[in-house]
Formats: C-alpha cells, sequence, structure tokens
C-alpha cells in the first residue's frame, strides 16, 4: 500500500515538474529575436525577394520629395474611437477605444501596438508582404460630413522603376470614413496613373496592406486564459491559423476576412472582394518589445490598367456579440452594412455556440435584477446545477453501488484479460448484482447534454466581454475577467511568476478536496489506492498551481459547483444508505 502512494507522489511530481518546463519552453519570458522586414529609411528602397514574391520593386524620389515635408500626426476622434494618423503613408499609428480601459488602470485600451518606423497599422507596400512600406509624406485633408460623420485623406505620389529601369508614377490616395457609434470604419485605397501607366505587378502582387503589428491591450504570454488568434473566414466558416513564434506563414485563399483576435478585442479586415494572398506573420520586432508580433498582410492581385480602387471594412474593438452581430444586419448599424461575417468572431461561435447563447441570455436576464454579475455567476451555477441534478446524481448512484464490488471487477479483469467474452459474461453478472448499469447502457444523450452544457459554462465565464472590470466584492475580487488579490508581491515570485497572493484558488482547492474526500464511503482494492491517494491529495496540488491565475469570475463559478457537489454527494450518500437498508428489510 506504502508503496503505491510513494509511486503516485512521484510520477504526479513528475508530471507536475515536466509542466513546467513545458511551459517555460513554450511560452518563454522573452520571445525569439526575429530581423524586421526593414530597419532603414532611404530615398531607394528594394524589398526582398521571397518564394511567392519574385519580382524586385525600387522607389524612386519624384519632384514633390524634393521638397522639404514635416511630418504631421492627425486625430480623429468619435464616442466611441480616438485615431491617430501620421501623414508618413497615412498610416495609423494610434487607435484608443474610449468606453475600454485596461484591468485596473483609467487608461483607455490602445489597440496598436509594437509600432515601429517601419512597420505601421494599415501601411501599404509596394509588393508582398516582405517589401518596405511606403514612407512617403502625403498631403492630409479633413473634413467632417453629415450626422457626425468624420472623413480624412491621404493623397502622395509614388515613382518605381520597373523590370526595365523606367521609372513609373501613380498617384496614391488613402480616403478614412468615421461614423458616430461605431467601431468599424471605411478605407478605400485608389491608385491612378498615368497615360503611359501600365499597372503593378511584383510577382503576381500591386500591394499589400497590413493590420497593426500587435493588438491590445498589452498581451502576456505567461497568462494561459489571455490568447491571439489569426482568423480567415472561407465560405461563411471561420478557420484559425497556428503560427509559431518568428515564423511567417501563409494562409488559405478564399477568404471574405481576415482577423486579428485577443481574449476580449478584434482587428478584422472585410475587403471588397475575396481574398487570394494572406500572410500570418508572429515575427519579433525587436528587443524593445515584450511580445513578438500577432500581424496579418493582405495582398492584392496585380493590377492592370491605369487606374485601380480598393475598399476594405476595417473594425477594431471589442469581441462581444452585440458588438459584432450589429454588421450582420444593415438595419443594425450606421454604415448599413450585412453580413460582413464578424459574429463569426465572437466566443460563442463554434459547435456549442447555441449552448453558449442561452447561458449568456440567462446570465443578462439575471443581472438585469441583481446588477452584479459575480451575484449572476452564483445564481445561473446554482440554477443549472439543480437543472442537472436528476442527471448527476443517477450517475453518481450508479458509481456508488460499483465501488464495493472493485477488488471483485479487478480480480476478474485480471482473471480473463485473455478471454475478453468471457470478461465480459462475469462483469455483467457484478453489474447486475450491484444494480449498476455500465457506461452508455441507460443512454448517453443525458450525459453528453451534462458534458457540453460544462464546458459552454466554462467557455463563457472566460471570455465573457462583460466580466472586464466588473467588480464583485470591492477590495477582493474588483475585477471578473482577471484574478483576485488579497496581496500584492513587491518582486513576482521565482519560476512561478506570480505576483499576487490569491485567496480563491485556495477555496477551490479546499472544496475539491471535501468534495473529493466524500467520495469514499467504501473501501478501495489495492490496486486503485494509489490512484485514489493520487486524486485526494496529489491531483488538488497540480490544480492549485495550473489554476492560480485563472479569471476569478471562473473560480466563482468553480467554488460553487464544487459546494454544490458537496451538498449533491451527501444527497447521493442518503439514496446508497436508504438502498441498503430496503435490502437488509427484506
Amino acid at each position: 500500500m506504502k508503496k503505491n502512494y510513494i509511486i503516485a507522489i512521484i510520477l504526479c511530481s513528475l508530471v507536475f515538474l515536466g509542466g513546467m518546463l513545458l511551459q517555460n519552453f513554450l511560452y518563454p519570458n522573452s520571445p525569439e529575436t526575429v530581423n524586421p522586414a526593414a530597419s532603414s529609411v532611404s530615398s531607394t528602397q528594394e524589398t526582398k525577394t521571397s518564394t511567392n514574391e519574385p519580382a524586385t520593386v525600387s522607389l524612386v524620389e519624384t519632384e514633390a520629395d524634393a521638397v522639404p515635408k514635416t511630418e504631421q500626426t492627425f486625430v480623429v476622434e468619435t464616442d466611441l474611437i480616438r485615431a491617430v494618423f501620421t501623414n508618413r503613408g497615412g498610416d495609423l499609428i494610434s487607435y484608443k477605444l474610449k468606453q475600454h480601459n485596461v484591468s485596473g488602470s483609467t487608461e483607455n485600451v490602445e489597440m496598436i501596438k509594437n509600432t515601429t518606423e517601419m512597420n505601421r497599422t494599415l501601411a501599404i507596400s509596394l509588393g508582398g508582404y516582405s517589401a518596405p512600406i511606403l514612407d512617403t509624406i502625403f498631403d492630409a485633408k479633413e473634413d467632417d460630413g453629415k450626422n457626425g460623420e468624420k472623413l480624412i485623406s491621404f493623397v502622395g505620389t509614388v515613382a518605381f522603376k520597373n523590370a526595365s529601369g523606367e521609372v513609373k508614377t501613380f498617384k496614391l490616395s488613402k480616403h478614412f470614413r468615421f461614423l458616430p457609434n461605431e467601431y468599424l470604419f471605411e478605407l478605400a485605397v485608389t491608385i491612378e496613373g498615368g497615360e503611359n501607366f501600365e499597372g503593378l505587378d511584383f510577382g503576381n502582387t500591386s500591394y499589400t496592406i497590413r493590420t497593426a503589428p500587435q493588438i491590445g491591450p498589452d498581451w502576456d504570454k505567461n497568462d494561459r486564459y489571455d490568447f491571439r488568434r489569426f482568423s480567415l473566414l472561407i465560405n461563411g466558416k471561420r478557420k484559425d491559423m497556428t503560427v509559431k513564434a518568428g515564423e511567417v506563414k501563409p494562409g488559405t485563399g478564399g477568404s471574405s476576412l481576415v482577423a486579428v483576435s485577443g481574449k476580449y478585442f478584434i482587428f478584422a479586415v472585410v475587403p471588397d472582394a475575396t481574398i487570394d494572398t494572406v500572410n500570418f506573420s508572429a515575427d519579433a520586432s525587436g528587443t524593445q518589445f515584450e511580445t513578438e508580433n500577432t500581424q496579418a498582410f493582405i495582398s492584392q492581385p496585380a493590377m492592370r490598367g491605369s487606374a485601380l480602387q480598393n475598399r476594405y471594412k476595417v473594425y477594431i474593438g471589442p469581441s462581444g456579440e452585440n458588438y459584432l452581430y450589429r454588421y450582420s444586419n444593415p438595419s443594425k448599424n450606421a454604415f448599413a452594412v450585412g453580413n460582413l461575417g464578424l459574429e463569426n468572431l465572437a466566443s460563442s461561435s463554434g459547435v456549442l455556440a447555441p449552448v453558449i447563447i442561452v447561458l449568456k441570455y440567462l446570465l443578462q436576464f439575471v443581472f438585469g435584477f441583481v446588477k452584479n454579475w459575480g451575484v449572476a455567476i452564483i445564481i445561473v451555477t446554482v440554477f443549472i446545477k439543480l437543472l442537472l441534478l436528476p442527471i448527476s446524481v443517477k450517475s453518481m448512484v450508479g458509481t456508488q453501488k460499483i465501488q464495493p464490488y472493485q477488488a471483485k471487477i479487478s480480480e476478474i479483469q485480471q482473471k480473463y484479460r485473455s478471454n475478453p467474452q468471457k470478461m465480459q459474461e462475469e462483469l455483467g453478472k457484478i453489474y447486475k448484482q450491484a444494480g449498476y448499469t455500465p457506461g452508455c447502457a441507460s443512454g448517453c444523450l443525458p450525459l453528453v447534454v451534462q458534458f457540453a452544457v460544462i464546458i459552454a459554462m466554462f467557455q463563457l465565464f472566460n471570455n465573457y466581454f462583460e466580466f472586464r472590470g466588473a467588480v464583485f466584492i470591492p477590495g477582493w475580487i474588483s475585477d471578473l475577467s482577471v484574478g483576485d488579490s488579497v496581496y500584492r508581491f513587491k518582486n513576482a515570485l521565482p519560476i512561478l511568476n506570480w505576483t499576487d497572493l490569491r485567496l480563491l484558488p485556495i477555496i477551490y482547492v479546499a472544496t475539491q478536496y471535501i468534495s473529493t474526500l466524500l467520495t469514499r464511503n467504501a473501501p478501495q482494492p489495492q490496486q486503485t489506492q494509489g490512484m485514489m491517494f493520487m486524486m485526494m491529495y496529489v491531483a488538488p496540488a497540480i490544480f492549485f498551481f495550473m489554476l492560480y491565475n485563472a479569471p476569478s469570475g471562473l473560480f466563482v463559478h468553480w467554488i460553487v459547483s464544487n459546494i454544490l457537489m458537496i451538498f449533491q454527494q451527501f444527497i447521493t450518500n442518503a439514496i446508497i444508505e436508504k438502498e441498503k437498508s430496503a435490502k437488509k428489510a427484506k
């Protein structure tokens, strides 16, 4: 018996240490340094050649460039956003969400991160993704339209040498249109050449436009509950792309949308035509940034003729369904656009979307009365647990019934391991004697429903946008989207990287232990005692370290579930005792 305990402890310790080492390997504190695509500016620039960009283009100065111009910034502000542009390329350099603050701060969320001199948001490069961006000073024009409409345009002349060494020029215009109460804005890119202008063709690509180098707010890669995700929308279905640090990976063609998403915010681009060429980059931009870039590059096909215009719908804002679903119905947004597909980026999309949506409406309904998201989590958890109580109790009663026969079951499995048919026959007799129905013999649907609801509740409470900044208990649980805190350490703890002393993980482990303890109402065979020891003592300790920094909203749900499980175990034990008494009376 003691030998099994020792083996269990050694195995769990190895798993835990291995997990810590694997986490440090997969999520290092300092990202890999990768040379950026371009690091200097000159009057003549050449693109790097790549597999999808065999052609080379040189940008040359025009007469207008010879006249000194000053770089300036321009601010466009609506009730929801504050965008800052530079006239150098007509690019975005800042985009703040005025109604959403950084967790624990009064500072607005900045959605554009990791900007460098040669990597700016919505910058244009001639050719593929590795070509340097246009860095010319453009002329800027601002205008206020009707009903709060904000317009800003940037126009510049671009000159380049073609393959024959001839200098070709064209006018490039970028027109931005913002409307009140919208996180969406429009961008029109126009190229106008002269009479002898034959178009742009650099390796079957005319130009490439890019998203922000990194989206905000600041991303701690040690936080396993936050993420950065690349997505495409192909035939109405979202396809997520996995890109390793330091890697540039091409996406699938035929997409109607390209997005870079975090846990709570999204940067999405919807062109006026499907995208044939897109690349996703996780390159590091230098040691000055804590995380590598997560950037998408959208390349347009070669241009034939003297004029071209591409239109883009750009969404930079929250990932909540109430924000994204507005753009599936023209009557719900000021741009009168529909079917953009942005709703597919919501956290409630996927196989369990119907379950998550029902739970979300239930949560919102309860919040309408209690006006506290923490209390709403508790009430919804209790309600769902009561709905699932008959299924849970039936399953637990069956498990309790079979526990006294575990020694016999192990003996039969060992004795007839070479004769499966005989083993099933003998096990059937044991199950019948115990009054136990194994597996899905009594129907899998209730168990599948229960499992689906549990997973859906995890996804909801882990990603629900309204939990950002939501206070449950002032001074302790001040934001349901992050971990609780009763004391902040002066320095992060070594190896663990813990910055705060948290009480919720301790309460969670305690309730988990009590719940597991109550299931031990029967002697265990020697073969399973080691495993039972692991479940009771080692597993809660591992969960404590793994889940320490989980959002407090999740912990509130888990703790309430554990407490209800304790009461449920009392009910189960009472049913078992009643059945035992009835058998003795017979």
